[in-house]
């Protein structure tokens, strides 16, 4: 349910963008520039999500608990 109007949300922003951009032909270059800046911030918090994920496989699990048992208590 989240995930559908998630992407209706979206649909709705593409269509009001190229509305924009159709109609307004100076906001075309803005626009498409926040829209890669945005895009490669997406990739990159995908990425580092994926290297998180790879890094808790790789590393024991009895080192993390180790670790967490080791550390100083929080103030």
């Amino acid at each position: 349910m989240v995930l559908i109007r998630f992407i209706s949300l979206i649909m709705l922003t593409v269509v009001g963008l190229a509305f924009v951009i159709n109609n307004v032909p100076g906001l075309m270059l803005p626009i498409y520039i926040l829209a890669m800046i945005g895009l490669m911030f997406c990739l990159g918090h995908i990425a580092l999500h994926y290297l998180q994920r790879i890094r808790y496989m790789l590393c024991d699990e009895k080192q993390l608990k180790e670790n967490q048992i080791n550390k100083p208590p929080a103030k």
